[in-house]
């Protein structure tokens, strides 16, 4: 699974699973984008299928086949609501590979199940962050809500020893009379 990061300079695809057969080095990491076509066709949301990269005649899927070293290629793009991009890929090193109808069917439903956890994940992960500004907050109105009844208090006894010197100057007043 690879996620596309526009936003980064230059731009990069980062692959953050795999699954593979255990003798292939790993491509989990960060890779600059070295084909923008690929990229023009994730955003269109296309499907990426390639059947025969080593031996294809167009140059950008030779560049593929070049840089990480792929034989066929299917990639089906993951829109998020949040506006991220993601990839589903399957790639294939030993050679030449057509990809049938199901297997695309196939690898389509299971981005579409993909992107509904994705989303539910994301969904989640606001919710968390909603919920923990909310207890600040509370944390915050109990702090203001405990400085509001000291000083009320305070103003109280203030208001206590103010009328109890007043009524001891009258004391006093009267006495004096």
């Amino acid at each position: 699974f690879i996620w596309y990061r526009p936003h980064t300079d230059p731009p990069t695809w980062d692959i953050v699973m795999e699954a593979k057969v255990s003798t292939l080095l790993s491509q989990i990491g960060t890779y600059p984008v070295v084909i923008d076509s690929l990229v023009e066709k994730l955003l269109k949301r296309e499907i990426i299928c390639a059947d025969d990269l080593k031996n294809t005649t167009n140059a950008e899927w030779q560049a593929i086949y070049d840089y990480w070293g792929y034989t066929a290629l299917l990639s089906l793009p993951i829109q998020m609501p949040s506006g991220e991009i993601g990839l589903l890929s399957c790639a294939e090193f030993s050679g030449p590979r057509a990809w049938s109808e199901d297997e695309v069917e196939l690898l389509q439903a299971v981005t579409d199940q993909l992107a509904i956890a994705l989303y539910q994940a994301e969904l989640y992960t606001h919710a968390q962050n909603s919920a923990l500004v909310a207890q600040q907050k509370a944390q915050q109105l109990e702090e203001t809500l405990h400085q509001l009844q000291q000083t009320q208090a305070q103003l109280i006894q203030t208001e206590k020893m103010s009328s109890l010197g007043q009524l001891v100057a009258g004391v006093a007043h009267e006495i004096n009379n």
